[in-house]
């Protein structure tokens, strides 16, 4: 029951920093779309990449940094924030590069 615990944790911190830190989604608890498809994609994710980090004893700042970066570089594909902007924005801030608004 404390491994599960850990892991609602390991998830709830992952969707806070990602979702309400950023300003995307600050009560994604009270959200239906939130609590049915962001948290389990989170919660799945940081769970993934923290077992790979132990199992490949991983754990030095460095190493955690660098799958934090990947988690960052996989969570902006899915959304696609990358290429689009955001939905209230005017366009991209220089212009469009492959398909990505820099």
């Amino acid at each position: 029951m404390k491994k599960f615990f850990s892991i609602l944790l390991l998830g709830s911190l992952s969707m806070m920093f990602a979702e309400a830190f950023s300003g995307a989604s600050t009560l994604w608890f009270l959200d239906l779309w939130g609590l049915i498809v962001a948290f389990p994609l989170y919660l799945a994710h940081a769970v993934f990449l923290f077992s790979v980090a132990f199992i490949y004893k991983r754990t030095s700042l460095r190493q955690l940094y660098f799958f934090g970066m990947l988690f960052g570089l996989y969570e902006a594909l899915i959304t696609k924030v990358l290429w689009f902007g955001y939905p209230d924005s005017t366009g991209p801030m220089v212009v469009y590069f492959f398909g990505i608004a820099w």
